[in-house]
This record gives structure tokens, sequence and C-alpha cells, in this order.
């Protein structure tokens, strides 16, 4: 801090950004510190709020390198005929997938559906090393350890080897659901499906994750505002202590957070369903940073990391990809899934008129058909 107290002074030019940096690192130090003596470091989390978000479905597997994955495993569990990789958005958790009546129409369907929690969240152990290509690998490996995968790919020696994969994205899943049919695809492990719901695409080329900032939340409250810059400050010394902050406040003020979502949008304002749903995803979200207090650090690098993808061969080997968005999405907006279509001109697009929420409407409205 005193060095950088010095170089205000001594760099004349940059002294206004400078001196900014350093009032913010002070401030960041000084509560973090704050915090740390009075909640010792740790933001509670009870068990009975454990056991209301989780439920029946959370099942957890030790990883070849030791760590935790936590997943949610739902649908029809005796007679599916497929698998449906479902991929939950950024900063909560699979339980998140398990919205509405969820259950019901995937037994309907006949679908069995695994929807694995991003490391670091949830209950899912932290990884160190983490990018959208290592959760990918994570997830086929759970994917083998539950046989939906043939252990040999040129035979049918699998329980469900002739039923092929489905992978489904909401959010930022879409990205990951992208690694996983590309790690899919790399092993030779067939996949029937791909859907990228409403997919922010900035991870494809590292432009800012909360671009255009003023303009998307212009009426955001303060503590909105807080949240937002604090995910999109990117000096590294100070992350851990920042992080820490924003998943204090995510953790105590979700609601403020999930609202970012539809900000400033007249079709969820009259939507009591989507706001049930953001209901939800909030209870998850204050979960889902519980346990790490570095959640925000490694999601907003996971953010500005580069991801291994082959577009050509995920278009040419995968028989039906999809790609929504909504009209009004400030989250993840239409040109974001127009430059995913140009990379995959085989999908089929659709336009819904609503905002980020039209994932959850997209999901239902696929889900009859998408496996076929």
């Amino acid at each position: 801090m005193v060095v950088l107290l010095c170089c205000c002074f001594m760099n004349k030019k940059n002294f206004k950004r400078l001196l900014i940096a350093e009032i913010v690192i002070f401030v960041s130090i000084l509560i973090y510190f704050i915090l740390q003596v009075k909640y010792n470091s740790v933001i509670e989390f009870n068990a009975s709020d454990y056991e209301e978000t989780s439920g029946k479905n959370a099942k957890y597997l030790i990883l070849e390198d030791g760590r935790i994955l936590e997943y949610f495993d739902f649908g029809e569990q005796e007679n599916y005929e497929n698998v449906i990789v479902l991929n939950h958005g950024g900063l909560v958790s699979g339980y998140s997938t398990q919205a509405k009546d969820i259950d019901d129409i995937l037994k309907e369907n006949k679908l069995r559906a695994i929807s694995p929690t991003l490391p670091g969240f949830g209950f899912s152990d932290r990884d160190e090393n983490l990018t959208l290509n290592s959760f990918a690998k994570d997830i086929v490996f759970l994917l083998n350890h539950l046989n939906i995968l043939p252990s040999d790919t040129n035979s049918d020696n699998s329980d469900n080897a002739d039923n092929n994969i489905c992978v489904c994205g909401f959010s930022f899943g879409s990205m990951t659901s992208l690694a996983v049919g590309n790690e899919l695809i790399k092993n030779s492990f067939p996949i029937r499906s791909l859907a990228l719901l409403g997919a922010p695409t900035h991870i494809l080329d590292n432009t800012d994750l909360n671009y255009e900032i003023n303009q998307r939340f212009e009426n955001a409250t303060f503590i909105q505002r807080v949240m937002m810059y604090i995910m999109d400050f990117r000096f590294p010394i100070i992350q851990r202590y920042t992080s820490f902050i924003l998943s204090y406040l995510l953790h105590h003020h979700a609601d403020d957070f999930v609202n970012l979502i539809e900000f400033a949008n007249p079709v969820l304002n009259t939507n009591e369903e989507d706001q049930k749903n953001l209901q939800g995803i909030a209870v998850d979200l204050s979960r889902s940073v519980s346990r790490n207090y570095l959640a925000i650090h490694d999601f907003t690098n996971l953010g500005y990391s580069t991801v291994d993808l082959d577009f050509d061969k995920i278009n040419d080997k995968i028989n039906k990809i999809i790609i929504s968005s909504g009209k009004y999405d400030k989250n993840a907006p239409p040109e974001m899934q127009l430059k995913l279509y140009k990379l995959l001109p085989n999908s089929d697009f659709i336009e819904y008129n609503d905002a980020h929420m039209h994932i959850v409407d997209a999901f239902y409205d696929i889900i009859p058909t998408f496996c076929k």
C-alpha cells in the first residue's frame, strides 16, 4: 500500500486511478478484517438450510485428486431412456436446476437428470486450477462413475450404452455444456443433443465479464452496484479480500444480486412464476457461496480464462443443437447468442420475448423432443 501511495505522487498521469486503487485496497482490507473478527472468517450456514436447499437428490463423489464433487441426481431413476446433463448458471449450484415441477416432467419423458456443482460452490470442493475444461473432465469422470458412459467406446458394454447423452446449460452453464460436449467428443463418447440457453459468450474472446456495467445497471441500487464493481475489480493483490466481502454480501443479500439478472425488465415485473424462480435462485446463491470465501475470485477468473473448444467438431458431431436468447436480456444479450450461432451454423436459434429468465421457459419448451 505504501509503494502504491508513492506511485500516486510519482505518476501524475495516472494519479487519480492509482489513488482510487489505494483507497479501494485500504477500505477492502479494513472491511475484510472487521468481518474476519466479527464472523470468524466463516460465513455460517445452518444444517437446516442445507437440508432445505439440497434435499434427497444431493449426492457426492470423490474425484481422482481427492476433491469432493457435489451433484444432483433426479428425474426417472429406473426406467429412463436417456440421460440429460444439466449445467447450472453462475454463482449457484446444481440445486438451482430443479425448478418448478421439473422432476415430474423429466419422468414423463423418461429422462434421468444429472446436475453437477461447479468446484468451489455449494458442497463441491474448490479446485485451485479451475477451468471450464477441467470441470468438463470432472463431469465426464462422474458420468463414467455412474456407468452412464460406455467403458469401451467401441462396444456397447454399458447398461446404458445405447442411450446417448443430452447436455443442457442454463446461462453460464451453457459454456460448461460446450466444454462437456467438447470433452465427450474428444473421448469418442456419444452425445445426441446440446442446448445453450442464454449463454454469456464473453469467455470465448475474453471480453469484460461485466461489460457496459453503467449502461446495464444505470438504475441499480447502491448495494447492487457494490456487488458488480467488486466482481469486476481486477487487482489480483486484493482479490482475496474483495472476494470475501462479496461472498458475505451475496450470502446475506442474495435477493439484491439475483434481481440484477432481470433488472429493469418490464416483462418479468408481471410474471409471478419468474419471481418465484428468482427467489429459489436467491436461496441457492446464499448456500452456494457459504463454504468458500474465494468463490467469487474463482468465478471471476473463470470468466476471464480461456477455454479449448473445437467448434467444427461440435457442430459436426452433435445431431441437435439449440441456442436460445431473450430479447430483453441484459445479462447475455441477443448479440452474444448470434455470435454463438455463427460458430455453430447447424444449430436452431430461438428468441423469446423475455429477459434472462427465458431460460426456464426455453427448457420446458424443448424437453419433450430434446433427447429424441
